[in-house]
C-alpha cells in the first residue's frame, strides 16, 4: 500500500507539473488533490488522454503507459500478497478448527449419555472426557477393563436367560402332568 501511495503521489506530481506548463484553458489538472484523483482514475481505467494540452504530450503518453502498467503490477502483487497471507492464516488454523469442531460435536451429542453415567466418569467440571471408538479399541486391546466388565455382564445376562428358560421348561412340564 505504501508503494502504491508513493507511485500515485509521484505520477500526480508529474501530471500537475506538466499541466501547469500549459495555458490556462489547456490544463487537465488544477491542484494536488485534483491530480491525485486524476492518477487514481487512470489506475481504475477511467481516463481521457485527449485533454493533455499542448506541452509535453509525448511525455504525458509515456507517463500514462507507465502509470497504468506499473500501478496494475503493484495492485496485482498486493492482491497476491493478501490472498497468500489469508491462505497461510487459514492453513495455520485448520487443525485447531478441526479439533474445535469435533469438540462441538461431542458437546452437542452429550445428551445421549445419561447423567448418572456422566457423574461416574469424572467429577463435575474437573476433567475432560475423551470419547473413543469402542470397536476400534476392542481390536487393539482385549485386556481393557471396560471390555472385561462388558464380557462379565454379557455372561451374567446369558446365565440368567438360560436359568429362566430352564425354569420355564420345568414349569411347563409340571403343568402338563
Amino acid at each position: 500500500m505504501v508503494v502504491m501511495l508513493i507511485t500515485i503521489l509521484a505520477f500526480s506530481d508529474t501530471y500537475l507539473t506538466i499541466s501547469n506548463g500549459n495555458e490556462d484553458h489547456e490544463k487537465f489538472v488544477f491542484s494536488i488533490p485534483d491530480s491525485v484523483i486524476y492518477v487514481y482514475r487512470i489506475i481504475l481505467g477511467d481516463f481521457d488522454v485527449s485533454k493533455f494540452g499542448s506541452v509535453a504530450v509525448p511525455l504525458c503518453y509515456i507517463l500514462f503507459i507507465l502509470c497504468t502498467i506499473f500501478n496494475t503490477i503493484v495492485m496485482l502483487n498486493l492482491l497476491i500478497a493478501i490472498i497468500s497471507e489469508t491462505f497461510s492464516h487459514v492453513k495455520e488454523n485448520a487443525q485447531n478448527a478441526s479439533y474445535k469442531e469435533m469438540a462441538a460435536l461431542c458437546a452437542e451429542n452429550s445428551y445421549i449419555i445419561p447423567e448418572k453415567m456422566k457423574q461416574t466418569y469424572a467429577e463435575l467440571n474437573r476433567y475432560i472426557i475423551v470419547v473413543t471408538d469402542l470397536e476400534a479399541e476392542i481390536g487393539d486391546d482385549k485386556d481393557d477393563e471396560v471390555i472385561k466388565r462388558i464380557d462379565k455382564l454379557r455372561k451374567a445376562v446369558i446365565g440368567k436367560v438360560d436359568g429362566l428358560s430352564k425354569e420355564l421348561r420345568e414349569l411347563r412340564e409340571n403343568q402338563k402332568t
